[in-house]
């Protein structure tokens, strides 16, 4: 079993703190706020979760693993917050007009937006028929994590389907 560092994890609390208060500055119905909670999800969630004492993959991940991943993301908040204060502060900054040239020339077309439509649909279903075997519904149910999905095998092409949700969800929700 695996310590974090007091320091390191303090750290990286206090920096997604002050990255907080720079979202909520900012205003919540902004889609940088959704970037916030992704991140924080990516970074913050993982290392909450040894923290507070699970240990579900504590054989796959090593001290300096988690280390380094800890300097990761204060890195990435302290960019972002950087980011907002300098760069991002100015509406006539290089990426703003580039990010307003492309919404501008690029309209996604009814074929992009019918696959999109379908890898969405395709995934709520997929979650609604397996919804009894994810570990979540465990937890609320059992009061226990459960079992790895991939080592179980209890939803089937769970590996394949989580790597569509990873990568084609967020893309679609990008572009609409």
């Amino acid at each position: 079993m695996f310590e974090i560092n007091t320091i390191q994890f303090s750290i990286l609390l206090f920096a997604f703190s002050v990255w907080l208060l720079v979202v909520i500055k900012k205003g919540f119905r902004s889609l940088y706020t959704l970037y916030y909670f992704l991140n924080l999800t990516i970074f913050l969630g993982p290392i909450l979760y040894y923290k507070i004492g699970f240990i579900a993959y504590y054989t796959v991940v090593s001290d300096n693993s988690i280390s380094e991943f800890i300097y990761i993301g204060i890195t990435i908040a302290i960019l972002n917050i950087l980011f907002v204060k300098t760069i991002g502060k100015s509406s006539n900054s290089l990426s703003s007009k580039a990010i307003q040239e492309l919404a501008i020339t690029y309209r996604p077309n009814q074929l992009i937006n019918n696959y999109f439509n379908f890898i969405i649909l395709f995934c709520i279903v997929y979650i609604v028929l397996f919804f009894k075997s994810l570990p979540l519904y465990k937890l609320i149910l059992t009061g226990e994590i459960g079992e790895r999905l991939d080592l179980t095998g209890a939803i089937p092409f769970y590996i394949t389907v989580s790597s569509i949700f990873m990568i084609l969800v967020p893309f679609s929700f990008f572009l609409f």
